[in-house]
């Protein structure tokens, strides 16, 4: 086990160097990737989550594994390595990841925001009504 990741200085520094380009943040923690992503994210905005876009920690498949189950049955509860997740202006995903890793984290682009299609509705998660957001492709 690893002790838990403070994420403040990093986000404090996203912040200052790149003003603006933050539209949300979610610390995924329990509720898993999907839920907490989509109490962050407007009605009518979708986010399409690739799997496989970032390593999960060994941790996790071995979890799965000793339980017989997989990764993705295990999403909607673990993080799956994913501790935060950044909403971010269109074009600046890249600067971003950059920010996040001069602070010594692990960062990747995870997926895409979009507009909402008919029939992508989020049911509310925690009380909360927000976008949608789906996990596609597989765990490797």
């Amino acid at each position: 086990l690893e002790p838990t990741l403070v994420y403040t200085p990093a986000m404090l520094r996203v912040l200052s160097d790149l003003p603006g380009v933050t539209h949300s943040a979610s610390h995924i923690t329990g509720g898993g990737i999907a839920q907490n992503l989509q109490r962050v994210l407007p009605q009518g905005l979708a986010l399409t989550l690739e799997r496989g876009s970032w390593s999960v920690p060994p941790v996790f498949p071995w979890l799965a594994h000793q339980g017989g189950i997989t990764l993705a049955d295990v999403e909607d509860t673990w993080n799956l390595g994913m501790g935060l997740a950044l909403v971010c202006e269109a074009g600046s995903s890249a600067d971003v990841v950059a920010s996040f890793e001069q602070s010594g984290h692990r960062a990747w682009i995870a997926g895409t925001v979009t507009q909402a299609h008919e029939g992508q509705v989020a049911e509310a998660a925690k009380g909360v009504s927000g976008g949608f957001v789906e996990l596609r492709g597989s765990w490797g």
